[in-house]
């Protein structure tokens, strides 16, 4: 029966048409094929997305695109916008810098997320470097403070690096504990007795050098002096020349360079008032006190015990040149070593005493 309702249908479909109006069988035929177009379309995107699950299901694809645009619209809820009054918006550039800050629970940043610049803070950037952060919970914002233990390993991480290093020289004790002695004897007795060795041979040769340099400087010294004796300014403008080439010798300098011009004087010239009156300006130009000239005459005439008639002209000038009593007293140790060089059957001090007269 139900076969031979659906063979009449068109017939019957045909009749109900012919008793209707042209108008009304052309707007009802378009409703009809509208509608089957949209039942076989809907059909067909069914079909399509049993497909789509059923791959999805077999490569274990289609939650990222969801957990991704899920996370993506929970990373946007989070957003914050600070209002102007707070503390933590500067009070100079409230209304002047907009800076995007996103929360630190949000997913790492997909090509999507660079392209969102409506999403904004009306935060300083200055109060944003360290001052707060934003997490995400249940999709309320909260402002978390920084820890203090990773700022206290952050500062000694910087002062490490800003801070200049210092050299450190290893302990010897350390760097000898638990090894054998041939160990110790090869690898710090003998290297260190090399080295000894080597720096005093370098000390002996440079000191060896500079002692050469001083005795050639300070012989040419007292000879030009010498041969300048009698003229001031020569003898001024030559002690200040050698001055200044002498001048490593530091201290000891000055004394050095007047002791070898005494013992080149004392042999070379005899004497006279103008040796006299040479010898004062020289120790005028040292600026010597007369004790200390004293002390001076009587050091070099010590130290040339052979060279009796020397230190007799040295007594001589030096008893002539000093005015005081103390002075002249205090050259009573070249007297002495004069004396001493006579026989004992021989009066010595009285010989000396004569000849000074």
């Amino acid at each position: 029966m139900m076969s031979s309702l659906c063979s009449s249908a068109p017939l019957l479909l045909l009749l109900l048409l012919s008793t209707q109006s042209p108008t009304s069988v052309i707007a009802f035929s378009a409703n009809t094929m509208k509608t089957s177009f949209v039942a076989k379309a809907s059909l067909h995107t069914m079909k399509m997305s049993d497909r789509m699950s059923e791959f999805d299901h077999i490569l274990g694809e289609g939650t990222a695109s969801s957990s991704s645009s899920s996370s993506y619209a929970q990373r946007r809820q989070s957003l914050l916008r600070v209002p102007d009054t707070s503390s933590a918006v500067s009070s100079s550039t409230r209304n002047e810098k907009k800076v995007t800050m996103v929360s630190s629970m949000g997913m790492s940043a997909s090509p999507l997320d660079l392209d969102q610049d409506d999403d904004v803070y009306d935060l300083d950037a200055e109060d944003m470097s360290t001052d707060y952060t934003t997490t995400t919970e249940g999709g309320v914002s909260t402002a978390v403070e920084p820890s203090s233990f990773s700022d206290s390993r952050l500062n000694q991480y910087m002062e490490q690096k800003t801070s200049p290093r210092k050299f450190q020289i290893p302990s010897m004790k350390e760097y000898i504990k638990g090894k054998d002695f041939s160990v110790i004897l090869v690898t710090v007795m003998i290297p260190s007795f090399l080295v000894y060795l080597a720096t005093k041979k370098v000390f002996t040769v440079a000191s060896s050098k500079v002692d050469e340099k001083s005795d050639f400087l300070l012989d040419s010294y007292a000879a030009e002096m010498v041969y300048h004796d009698g003229n001031f300014d020569e003898m001024k403008a030559c002690h200040s020349d050698y001055k200044t080439k002498l001048a490593y010798l530091g201290p000891v300098r000055n004394d050095a360079m007047i002791k070898r011009f005494l013992e080149l004087y004392a042999k070379k010239k005899i004497v006279s008032p103008q040796a006299i009156s040479s010898m004062s300006y020289v120790f005028s130009i040292y600026k010597l006190s007369e004790e200390k000239a004293a002390k001076t005459l009587v050091d070099v005439c010590l130290s040339m015990p052979e060279k009796i008639a020397s230190a007799g002209k040295l007594l001589f000038i030096g008893s002539r040149m000093l005015k005081t009593n103390e002075a002249k007293k205090a050259l009573d140790p070249i007297k002495t070593m004069l004396s001493s060089s006579y026989r004992d059957d021989v009066s010595g001090p009285s010989i000396v005493d004569m000849a000074q007269q």
